[in-house]
């Protein structure tokens, strides 16, 4: 530009933007992030099956919700990892969100009544 006999021009490196000046789409930024929660959240139920102390932790801490309905009836991965016996884990959501042993599902059942329900006393006993 020309501006009171002073020449300006201004140059961007071949591919090369400011990253203020790159666009952020929003909507897609939301679903990436809904993306991740529910790729933690299904790896949360698998490790409630598997007993698996080490993935659940990773899927906690990768955005996991301890209270999601995990089946569509209600049950929370609290409920999966009872059913299946996986003291470990049980022990360990419990840790993060006590409340969580409380929350009935669609058939108005806790964990620990799922846990007594297929005779896993060590959970009971919790």
């Amino acid at each position: 530009a020309h501006r009171g006999g002073a020449h300006r021009r201004v140059w961007w490196a071949r591919g090369v933007m400011p990253k203020a000046v790159a666009k952020v789409d929003p909507a897609k930024e939301a679903a990436k992030a809904a993306a991740k929660v529910e790729k933690a959240c299904n790896d949360l139920v698998k490790a409630c099956k598997d007993d698996a102390l080490s993935k659940a932790k990773k899927a906690v801490e990768s955005g996991a919700e301890i209270d999601h309905d995990a089946t569509g009836t209600g049950s929370t991965p609290m409920h999966i990892a009872a059913g299946f016996g996986s003291y470990d884990v049980v022990n360990y959501l419990y840790s993060v969100k006590p409340d969580s042993i409380e929350k009935k599902n669609g058939k108005e059942k806790t964990p620990l009544d799922v846990a007594m329900q297929v005779g896993e006393d060590k959970i009971v006993r919790l």
